[in-house]
């Protein structure tokens, strides 16, 4: 039983005593309120810890999606790195290339 249907059994138990509360010897009677008040005040306590606990797990959570994120943002700029990197090595490969066709240019019409 979730704690709020416990509850709700809780409330559709005791409202119609503290409505119309039985008739008791006034000792008996207050001892009876102070049980009930008391048994109210418990299902109250496991309703707070049962939503604790799930506010712990949904701060666990977004700390963990909060880290994937992260993660993945790192993620896509080392990637954007690593084109910029290899964007560069091809053009200065590009250019050695070219500096090498050149120089063999030159050496040729030297010799010829």
């Amino acid at each position: 039983m979730t704690s709020v249907k416990a509850f709700q059994a809780l409330a559709d138990a005791i409202i119609p005593y503290l409505s119309n509360p039985p008739i008791l010897p006034s000792i008996e009677q207050q001892n009876y309120l102070a049980a009930s008040l008391d048994f109210a005040y418990t299902a109250v306590e496991l309703v707070e810890a049962q939503l604790e606990r799930r506010i712990r797990a949904a701060q666990e959570g977004l700390k963990e999606i909060s880290q994937i994120d992260r993660q993945l943002i790192l993620l896509g700029e080392q990637e954007k790195a690593d084109e910029n990197s290899k964007a560069t090595r091809c053009a200065e490969m590009t250019r050695v290339v070219e500096h090498a066709e050149r120089l063999s240019m030159c050496k040729s019409i030297k010799l010829s």
